[in-house]
């Protein structure tokens, strides 16, 4: 049922969006006609206008969202783009640089698979004032670093694929 109602409260989103785009095209095709003159909008041209609108709107959001894929052996696999990993302590932690200031931001972070089923994920900020952050990122301690620690279920420390992202 709720899967249902997202989708239906994500189309109506959608639909909405399109609609103020069409006003938008509307109002702007007669705003430029000449005075006194019969808009002379077609369309083709609604559909441009509209499209245009609704991609950018779309893309207001993924700007919002800074995100990386990284790899057991540390590798950015897939980002939002500009995100760097290094390693930290031996044995699972690395520091994402996300290239600019995540200060005051949501941190996500997720394993994504790896040997021995799941594990646990644990991020942090770096760099900032005090009382936070609350680790230690020894060569990466700026305010553009996130610190993730891996470990499979019992604990230990390991290097494990994650996801992390920063929400602005």
């Amino acid at each position: 049922m709720s899967n249902t109602r997202t989708r239906r409260e994500g189309s109506s989103w959608i639909r909405g969006a399109v609609v103020l785009a069409v006003l938008g095209a509307l109002t702007a095709a007669v705003l430029v006609s000449p005075v006194g003159a019969a808009p002379t909008l077609t369309k083709a041209k609604v559909k441009t206008i509209a499209t245009k609108v609704v991609n950018q709107a779309l893309n207001g959001y993924q700007e919002e969202v800074h995100w990386a894929l990284v790899d057991t052996g540390g590798t950015v696999v897939a980002s939002s783009g500009g995100v760097t990993v290094t390693p930290g302590a031996p044995g699972g932690s690395r520091f994402v640089n996300f290239g600019q200031d995540i200060s005051g931001r949501a941190i996500l972070a997720t394993q994504h698979g790896g040997p021995g089923g799941f594990g646990e994920v644990v991020a942090a900020p770096c760099g900032g004032p005090t009382p936070f952050p609350l680790v230690t990122c020894t060569g990466a301690n700026t305010t553009s670093h996130v610190s993730v620690t891996t470990s499979i279920s019992n604990g230990t420390p390991t290097n494990l694929p994650f996801y992390v992202a920063v929400i602005k």
